[in-house]
């Protein structure tokens, strides 16, 4: 189904068996829809004004859950704090987080060669936290199990 922006004027995009079997996750952009099924067990996509020009963007991945668009136009600008730097690690910046006394701080995680990432915060005394990474292709997918999350970062856009 597609809508317009106050959720009127729906009118259908697919309907069709065969090509929505058991679909998970939508994201559009420009002109194409994106969805994951579970049956076709990857990530499709389709024109969404016709939902013609039905293609298999990546197939073979058993369960695939959320879907998300990555590119330059769909990106806020935002500085490279490496740009100059030659070490081991590979910094991916976070959002600011709201701590105590209402100020704000910028939180990054280095990424070891070990395939897991430890987290920092400015005057942490304990020990770093360390999530485990999984890379899928040029995805990476970023485990927190100390608080239930499992985050997902276009890997080939990381520098």
């Amino acid at each position: 189904m597609s809508c317009d922006y106050w959720g009127e004027n729906t009118r259908l995009v697919i309907r069709s068996h065969e090509r929505l079997r058991h679909p998970f996750s939508l994201t559009v952009f420009e002109e194409r829809l994106y969805w994951t099924d579970w049956d076709h067990e990857g990530v499709l996509t389709a024109n969404k004004f016709t939902g013609n020009d039905f293609k298999t963007v990546m197939n073979g991945v058993s369960g695939p859950m959320t879907v998300r668009v990555y590119h330059e136009m769909a990106q806020p600008d935002h500085p490279n704090k490496c740009a100059g730097h030659e070490c081991q690690h590979m910094c991916l910046p976070r959002a600011h987080l709201h701590v105590p006394k209402n100020l704000f701080i910028s939180l990054f995680f280095l990424v070891s060669h070990r395939l897991s990432l430890k987290a920092r915060l400015p005057g942490m005394r304990t020990k770093s936290l360390e999530l485990f990474v999984v890379f899928l292709r040029d995805r990476a997918f970023l485990s927190d199990w100390g608080r239930h999350l499992v985050k997902s970062v276009d890997s080939s856009q990381v520098y």
